[in-house]
């Protein structure tokens, strides 16, 4: 019994000593691991991409610079929201979980950019590395406030970055690591194509023709 007691004593601290894993959620940094990592509307209207995710640094606003190239405007304000996905080194896109912290964007010379946040990687203890993903999306005016109501509704337009990977996470009350350089931006997309005003006229159209031909 006693032995019992003392192996359920040293998990319990060894649980105390090394907490789950932190880290913030910025999409850009300065200093000496300086990147930054914009993050982009839907495409332009009549864009062929418009229902496509891209991904990649651009050209110009990004460090370091890419070859991607964004019609859609960077995201600013809060209609727009941001938030960190993570989980053990190695994780499936499927198998990651919020951080639990949401972030709106900055505005002006500072859009693309969000405000950022820490945020603990779930299954991840300080000192650990993880798999992270930076996911975002319109909130249409603060109504959409989780990614589960973003996959529920096909014409919300929301975007993720590829899957990076992250280096030792801090261990509280150590500050946050930083979301590693190796971010790069990407885009809201619209999977499904909205119809239309003139496609639903036309389909009305189609309808009423039918029946007259059935009658």
């Amino acid at each position: 019994m006693k032995k019992t007691l003392m192996v359920l004593a040293l998990a319990t601290a060894a649980t105390t000593a090394y907490p789950q894993g932190q880290m913030q959620m910025i999409n850009f940094a300065t200093g000496a691991n300086a990147f930054q990592a914009p993050i982009f509307d839907v495409e332009a209207p009549g864009s062929a991409n418009a229902n496509i995710q891209l991904r990649g640094n651009p050209g110009t606003g990004a460090i370091p610079a890419g070859t991607q190239v964004y019609t859609g405007a960077r995201l600013s304000g809060t209609g727009f929201t941001s938030e960190l996905w993570g989980g053990p080194l190695g994780s499936a896109e499927s198998a990651l979980t919020s951080g639990g912290t949401l972030s709106a964007f900055r505005t002006g010379t500072g859009a693309g950019f969000n405000l950022g946040g820490a945020v603990s990687i779930q299954g991840v203890l300080g000192g650990a590395t993880a798999t992270v993903q930076m996911r975002a999306w319109n909130n249409m005016g603060g109504t959409i406030t989780s990614w589960a109501q973003v996959m529920a509704n096909p014409f919300i337009p929301h975007g993720s970055s590829d899957l990076v990977t992250t280096g030792p996470l801090s261990d509280p009350p150590t500050p946050p690591t930083l979301v590693p350089n190796a971010l790069r931006s990407f885009n809201l997309f619209v999977p499904v194509p909205e119809p239309s005003l003139i496609a639903l006229g036309a389909l009305g159209l189609g309808a009423l023709l039918i029946r007259r031909i059935r009658k």
